[in-house]
């Protein structure tokens, strides 16, 4: 597949609609309008949407907490997925935490979302903690999993993950 034109824009209201289509067909639980607004309006979020061309392909974000970016929701459209975007959005998020001055980064993944733990430690992130019965409306298990410098250089995705 030839690399679309992928370009990342702040999350505003006006998009929360396009956001909550993808977040419903990827989660369990999926979060709700509200959560979004709350992420807009967090002084210490940063949370960005995803296009290939002008097609919104994906979202993701993370909470600043001292000198950490925490990954709070990163998603592709169900339908573009196994092209290389997740690994671009995460990419994008961690280099824009190194810009802002952080110098970790961790996040929570499901233990049966083998694809994303793959993506995670393809990107530097190791296996940390386990949360038992972390996600509440399953029950299931989460892995924590951290990147504990983000001052080495994130690489290109040139890959079809």
């Amino acid at each position: 597949m030839t690399d679309p034109e992928i370009s990342f824009e702040p999350l505003k209201a006006e998009l929360i609609a396009n956001v909550l289509d993808i977040e419903r067909a990827s989660f369990v639980d999926p979060w709700g309008e509200h959560h979004f607004m709350r992420e807009i309006l967090s002084p210490s979020s940063y949370f960005v949407v995803m296009r290939a061309y002008t097609e919104l392909v994906g979202y993701g974000g993370y909470w600043l907490t001292g000198n950490e970016a925490h990954i709070t929701n990163v998603a592709i459209d169900p339908k573009r997925r196994r092209q290389g975007l997740g690994k671009k959005l995460v990419t994008h998020l961690l280099r824009s935490a190194a810009t802002a001055g952080t110098r970790s980064a961790s996040l929570e993944v499901r233990v049966s979302n083998v694809p994303a733990q793959r993506l995670y430690a393809s990107l530097g992130f190791v296996e940390v903690a386990i949360h038992p019965g972390y996600y509440l409306e399953s029950g299931e298990d989460a892995i924590v999993m951290w990147k504990r410098s983000l001052g080495q250089h994130q690489p290109e995705d040139r890959s079809d993950d």
